[in-house]
C-alpha cells in the first residue's frame, strides 16, 4: 500500500505482496467494511504486542477463500411427481 501525506491509498489485489502486513484499517478500506468488523470477522493476525494487530496478505487471501460460496455448484434434483 502507498501512504500519500498520511492517507493510504487502497492497493488492487495484485499490488500487495502476500507477506504484507497491514493494520486493520488497512484491512478494513481494502475488504471496505468498517474496522471494528475487520476484528470481529475472525481473519487470523499477528499479535505484535498491546493493540498492535497485523493481518497478513496471504492470511486474509486464505480466510476468504473459506468464506466463499460454493460459486457454479450444480445439484439434479428429482422431477416433482403428482399425487394420484
Amino acid at each position: 500500500m502507498e501512504r500519500h501525506l498520511g492517507r493510504v491509498r487502497t492497493a488492487a489485489f495484485g499490488d500487495l505482496a502476500r507477506d504484507a502486513l497491514l493494520t486493520a484499517d488497512e484491512v478494513a478500506e481494502w475488504l471496505t467494511v468498517a474496522r471494528r468488523q475487520v476484528q470481529r470477522l475472525g481473519i487470523p493476525w499477528i499479535d505484535l504486542g498491546r493493540k498492535t494487530p497485523r493481518y497478513q496478505v496471504q492470511d486474509i487471501l486464505a480466510w476468504l477463500e473459506t468464506r466463499r460460496g460454493a460459486v457454479g455448484c450444480y445439484i439434479e434434483l428429482e422431477p416433482l411427481r403428482r399425487r394420484a
